[in-house]
């Protein structure tokens, strides 16, 4: 990539750069620099930025304190998008809520999305993105491929983009109907 080309940004209008492993540039670069994947060349798929970028613009002025919990927060940018979509599809077809997933959607539904040791919601929510993975993924890749990949990438990185452009309906993939 030629110098003059590298992503820069210079007095962004949002007041802030945010940095978070996540792809620095839009689709439109016309130079390679990575893909949204894990392992070593690799970039967050933006939410860790989505919220990073909230708090910074929820407040004027920022405490050195504020900082600190900034730098702290465990709440899940996932869970934020997908949630809805979630309780929607419990909504709609209430005939696949077993009392047993009564139970574990009425825990994932009052969960406040923060991602800590004593949240039973982000368990099951984590639970939930690797099984949506096996379900909607495995059958069309097969074991060995869907285990190579999922190891390679990880099923909630896989996962979430998919559920969330058939969530915007902007995509019906032919494969899941």
């Amino acid at each position: 990539i030629p110098y003059e080309h590298l992503p820069k940004a210079e007095n962004p209008p949002e007041g802030f750069v945010v940095s978070a492993n996540n792809r620095p540039v839009d689709n439109s670069y016309p130079y390679y620099i990575g893909y949204i994947l894990k392992g070593d060349v690799a970039f967050d798929l933006g939410g860790r930025v989505w919220r990073i970028s909230s708090l910074l613009d929820s407040q004027e002025e920022l405490t050195f304190e504020d900082m600190q919990r900034l730098q702290a927060d465990v709440l899940s940018p996932d869970a934020e998008l997908l949630m809805g979509m979630i309780e929607r599809a419990a909504e709609e077809r209430p005939e696949l809520v077993s009392e047993e997933i009564g139970d574990a959607l009425d825990v994932l539904l009052q969960w406040d999305n923060v991602v800590e040791t004593d949240r039973v919601g982000a368990s099951i929510f984590h639970t939930w993105l690797k099984q949506m993975a096996l379900l909607i993924l495995k059958p069309h890749l097969g074991d060995e491929l869907f285990e190579e990949w999922t190891m390679e990438c990880g099923a909630h990185d896989t996962i979430i983009p998919l559920l969330m452009r058939i969530d915007r309906d902007e995509t019906r993939f032919d494969w899941l109907n």
